[in-house]
């Protein structure tokens, strides 16, 4: 797959943000669309169906879906999704080309409030008429998306365990307020606490308490940047017991207040 992301390549079509409600569908027809989509989950939990492959999708889920595809959509009834996307074409001499064939393209994004604050980023430049810079912070999502490397395979406790350490990754990615203990994972995988936290700081390249703390730091800036939340219920939602302990925590991880963090992202 050709991976050259000269930004004169790039041209957005249109991009924007998707709150999908109880009656949201989507489908795009049998011919799809014409151009390429960057379709990024960052709340919620749903289906898309591209090219008659089905893609579970929930926070941090990252497709690139192909031009000319019929692509569905469906949200879970409960959970509503919240979706950013970005239509766009490559284009060498003004024509257009397809570096990236085949199917939909996925990525399990882990830093998914960066990814976010490129994507918003890319909205408010192109909506601003500003669409050449858009097209240039563009270019470093798709860096991002994928150059992106979740979990190393080369543990010295074998290949194997980077898809089990992927698996406890996503499980934490996923609902990082609802974390099972250390034991509880271990148990669930036929291992030992202290194996499975050996084996997963040799994998990901940090313990997995330090990995928890920052899915949850991470989910509680999306959540500080597109909710009306107070700090006080984001920091119940995510497990923290003491408000000024998670404020605290924030501040010293991020250098914001979780309050200026979040007049920092109007």
């Amino acid at each position: 797959m050709e991976n050259n992301f000269d930004v004169k390549k790039i041209k957005i079509i249109s991009c924007g943000i998707t709150d999908c409600g109880p009656d949201w569908y989507w489908d795009t027809g049998e011919g799809g669309f014409h151009d390429y989509d960057l379709w990024t989950v960052f709340r919620g939990r749903g289906v898309l169906i591209c090219g008659g492959v089905e893609w579970d999708s929930t926070v941090g889920d990252s497709l690139l879906l192909p031009p000319n595809t019929r692509c569905v959509g469906v949200r879970e009834l409960n959970d509503h999704l919240l979706t950013l996307n970005v239509h766009f074409n490559f284009l060498s001499d003004g024509e257009l080309i397809y570096p990236f064939r085949g199917g939909a393209v996925h990525r399990k994004l882990y830093d998914i409030a960066f990814m976010r604050d490129i994507l918003y980023r890319v909205i408010q430049l192109f909506n601003a008429g500003r669409k050449d810079l858009a097209e240039a912070v563009f270019s470093s999502a798709l860096v991002e998306f994928f150059e992106h490397e979740s979990i190393a395979d080369d543990s010295p406790y074998g290949k194997d365990k980077g898809e089990l350490i992927r698996k406890v990754c996503d499980m934490i990615n996923t609902s990082p307020s609802n974390v099972p203990s250390l034991s509880e994972m271990a148990k669930k995988y036929g291992y030992s606490p202290d194996y499975l936290g050996r084996v997963f700081t040799s994998v990901a390249g940090i313990p997995i308490s330090e990995y928890i703390k920052n899915a949850k730091l991470n989910q509680a800036k999306l959540l500080l940047a597109s909710t009306s939340m107070t700090v006080d219920q984001i920091a119940d939602s995510l497990g923290y017991y003491d408000a000024c302990y998670f404020s605290r925590q924030f501040k010293r991880e991020t250098g914001y207040t979780p309050m200026l963090y979040r007049k920092s992202k109007k």
